[in-house]
């Protein structure tokens, strides 16, 4: 058995040295036929092949996969099993895709096809027969197509060649000897055709007629394809099928993935006589890509979908996490490639249109039609260069003027010049964007964004390295006045100065009008120096919410002496207030009057969210409109006992309590870090659990630097983390509360209960006074002005989705007999209550609400 394995890996070694040593022979073999062609050659060529030659390919190429599927419905046919053809068609394509370009077909195609067939019912002897029968069909169609075209016109070798024989016409003999057996076989040979030890159904005379057909038009139209893209030559499409074959199976018994150099070196040897080698060269580059390398593309595609259909949970979590952190970067990707899309429609419009494909559109549409479109890109790119920033700010007035831009765009490359490159490229971006409207709920114009240093630079960048590069490429041009006002189908020059001057002028006016719009402000977050006074100031305040300014995403207004603050953030033209100023009694009501001042500085509209019922008068006196919005749940812990909560609380404390395997310790701050890892890994499941991104502003969410500002309480079983919270303590002892909540998803859900619980009676020990379980709804929410916003205020008392309804919210903290006490809303009477609703909502959501699975 040892000498049976080491004789197999000697074999493959040798195997794969074989297929890399004949992969650089052909390398040496087609350098030495084109040493007299230069790179400039073959991109010259491809430039100037017509558009409607790729397309013409690409159509010879679908046809040839079409053909292809034809192979398993033969091999169906075979084994009297019926299938759709659609489920057929899907498996065939991907299947091919994959050998075409990575060979062992056995392996690859036959893997795939497994992998498809089997979860649509199929055992693995009958995808093995559908596979022979694919294989088989193959060189049926190569031995038909080889005894035909090497008898009828064999190609000539050349002498440079090095081989016995001048001629094919052996090969072609061989191959109708091959196919004349085959056909007597299915003719007089019934049930099983036996080849050493392995047995073989042998197919009817009607599906080996069915191989022949299908085979042949395979190979017509996959050679066609090549043929297409070749230089128009004396050599004929027969005569160039036969050299196509020939390439193909020296290719094939290479075993060089994708006959990759093998094919491209027999055919320019073979051709090398008739046309030139860069020539020859460009159409086997895009003949590659047409046929190999789009069909791979879509295959992987294929693949991969049906891979993540079969695997909805494994898969379901990877996007479940995905989604979490994808509204936070794909609105930066979005912008980034929006920036590129305008700058490559710049220097597209300054660079030389494709006489044939201008003159080919001439003959359909006006001359005025296509310099407006080349007029129009050039517009479309200078404002996709501006608009990249209000798409990477999440404008909702961006995104939709993007979208209406790139579809400009798609139409105006098309009609310019036949760019289809460019329109492929923006036809994506669209198609991309179009799915993620979710990320860009931001309110605002598109003139009232700050534009950093970098963003001008880069604009100013490629804004004046297009017009240079125009000055370059038309170096040779008089750009004279009179150019101004030539129009001409083949005056690019004209069209470069006209284009310039109109990106030139659409940069000038947006500039121009954003600088005479006001900014719209963003919330300047603090820095570490800011967040160190603020946690200093912490011990000035009896409110333990006052820690969430520790988490860092919020703005901090500091009064003089920096220690009082309030907290901030901005949602449009809101700024909105996190509950009470944090200090003194006399630094909050100058905190107050500051805010409103700077408000209206900015002419924006000042929110107070969650405010104490103690305060709310000064914000009445503040002009602003105050509304009861919920009530806050407290527990007082010097009356606490396990005997006073419901009966479901009591159980899962006694049940948890008494298991030895369940531990509950509380780490101070100082030993935090060491546990960040494991901390981490629990919120990860935890999110993955609920289905859920993190959130921000009235909640916290996973930031290290946030952590280890303070205690966390944990749960361990049998040594290992499964649970946490940290903890929120006010100054003087007088309320804790925790923030981030979370379990491991494995883990029972009672598990959260036992660890507040634990924390309540930790507290308790410590001499705090109340714990807060946060806020819950109105018992007369009927009757109240809230009423229509229900659903948005539900979002903003639970925005972890953990309730369906308010009343639910409520009842979570009835468990813990908490005495409850008023919470507000004070807002600018020049904003409605649903507008600010929403836009605390937003800031809580950070900005994703529509995108998130509650």
């Amino acid at each position: 058995m040892e000498n049976t394995d080491k004789r197999n890996k000697v074999v493959q070694t040798i195997s794969v040295l074989v297929v890399v040593v004949l992969f650089y022979i052909a390398l040496w073999v087609l350098r030495r036929e084109i040493r007299t062609s230069h790179y400039d050659d073959v991109v010259h060529y491809l430039r100037q092949m017509p558009a409607e030659q790729f397309l013409l390919a690409f159509l010879a190429t679908m046809a040839s996969y079409f053909a292809l599927t034809f192979y398993d419905v033969l091999g169906f046919r075979h084994i009297k099993k019926p299938i759709e053809y659609p489920k057929i068609a899907l498996t065939s394509f991907t299947s091919y895709a994959f050998s075409h370009n990575m060979g062992a077909a056995l392996i690859t195609g036959g893997g795939i096809r497994y992998r498809f067939y089997s979860a649509w019912g199929l055992s693995a002897v009958e995808t093995a027969n559908v596979l022979i029968v694919c294989g088989s069909t193959y060189w049926v169609g190569f031995f038909t197509m080889g005894s035909l075209f090497f008898f009828l016109n064999p190609p000539t070798l050349p002498d440079s060649i090095h081989i016995p024989f001048q001629s094919v016409t052996p090969v072609g003999l061989l191959c109708s000897l091959i196919i004349v057996t085959y056909l007597l076989f299915s003719v007089f040979l019934r049930g099983n055709l036996q080849v050493f030890k392995w047995k073989f159904p042998m197919p009817s005379l009607s599906i080996v007629l069915g191989q022949m057909l299908v085979g042949c038009t395979d190979w017509m139209f996959s050679g066609g394809a090549l043929y297409l893209l070749l230089p128009d030559s004396s050599v004929s499409y027969f005569s160039f099928l036969a050299i196509y074959l020939l390439a193909q199976f020296v290719g094939f018994i290479s075993q060089v993935p994708g006959g990759l150099g093998v094919l491209e070196t027999v055919v320019v040897v073979l051709l090398s006589p008739a046309l030139p080698a860069s020539d020859v060269l460009g159409a086997l580059l895009a003949f590659r890509f047409i046929y190999y390398l789009i069909p791979f593309v879509l295959g992987l595609f294929t693949f991969s979908t049906f891979e993540i259909i079969r695997n909805k949970e494994g898969f379901k979590r990877a996007l479940q996490i995905l989604n979490r952190w994808a509204p936070d970067f794909l609105p930066h990707v979005y912008g980034g490639l929006v920036f590129l899309s305008g700058g490559m429609l710049l220097l597209s419009n300054v660079s030389p249109e494709v006489n044939r494909r201008v003159l080919w559109l001439n003959e359909f549409l006006p001359l005025p039609f296509l310099e407006g479109a080349h007029f129009l890109t050039a517009l479309v790119g200078g404002w996709l260069l501006v608009l990249g920033r209000g798409i990477q700010q999440r404008l909702g007035s961006a995104y939709v003027t993007v979208l209406a831009l790139l579809g400009l765009g798609v139409l105006g490359c098309f009609f310019k010049g036949f760019a289809y490159r460019e329109a492929l490229l923006l036809l994506i971006l669209f198609v991309a964007m179009l799915f993620s409207r979710a990320y860009f709920p931001r309110k605002g114009s598109i003139f009232q964004q700050r534009y950093p240093v970098g963003w001008v630079a880069l604009i100013l960048f490629v804004w004046l390295g297009s017009i240079w590069i125009g000055v370059v490429n038309y170096r040779y041009e008089t750009l004279s006045m009179d150019l101004w006002t030539t129009f001409d189908i083949v005056e690019d020059a004209a069209r470069y100065l006209r284009s310039s001057f109109g990106v030139t002028l659409t940069l000038l006016v947006f500039s121009i009008i954003s600088l005479i719009s006001p900014t719209q402000p963003e919330t300047d977050f603090p820095n570490i120096d800011e967040l160190d006074k603020a946690q200093e100031a912490l011990k000035h305040s009896n409110k333990s919410y006052a820690g969430l300014a520790l988490l860092g995403d919020k703005a901090l207004l500091f009064n003089k002496k920096r220690d009082a603050f309030l907290m901030y953030a901005i949602e449009g033209k809101s700024w909105i207030v996190l509950g009470d100023p944090v200090g003194h009694e006399k630094d909050r009501e100058d905190l107050t009057l500051r805010f409103r001042d700077l408000c209206r500085k900015k002419n924006a509209l000042p929110v107070f969210f969650q405010v104490d019922q103690n305060h709310f008068e000064a914000y009445l006196n503040l002009g602003l409109t105050a509304l009861k919005i919920a009530e806050e749940a407290r527990v007082n812990l010097k009356s606490l006992k396990l005997e006073g909560l419901s009966a479901d609380l009591k159980n899962t404390y006694q049940r948890f309590h008494e298991k030895e395997d369940y531990q509950f310790d509380v780490i101070p701050s100082v030993g935090v870090t060491a546990h960040l890892r494991e901390l981490r890994d629990v919120s990860e499941s935890w999110l993955s659990h609920h289905k859920t991104r993190e959130k921000g502003f009235s909640t916290g969410f996973f930031r290290n630097s946030y952590l280890k500002r303070g205690s966390v309480a944990v749960v361990r079983k049998e040594g290992k983390l499964v649970a946490f919270a940290n903890l929120l303590p006010s100054h003087g002892k007088t309320e804790m509360a925790v923030d981030l909540l979370r379990t491991a998803g494995e883990e029972p859900k009672f598990l959260e209960d036992y660890l507040l619980l634990e924390v309540l009676f930790w507290a308790q020990k410590k001499d705090f006074h109340w714990f807060n379980l946060g806020s819950a709804g109105l018992l007369d929410m009927e009757e109240s002005p809230l009423a229509p916003f229900e659903a948005s205020l539900l979002e903003i008392l639970s925005p972890y989705g953990r309730a369906h309804h308010l009343t639910e919210i409520r009842k979570e903290k009835d468990r813990f007999n908490p005495e409850w006490m008023a919470c507000y809303l004070a807002y600018s009477v020049n904003l409605s209550l649903e507008d600010a609703l929403n836009n605390i909502a937003s800031l809580i959501s950070r900005g994703n609400r529509a995108g998130l699975k509650k």
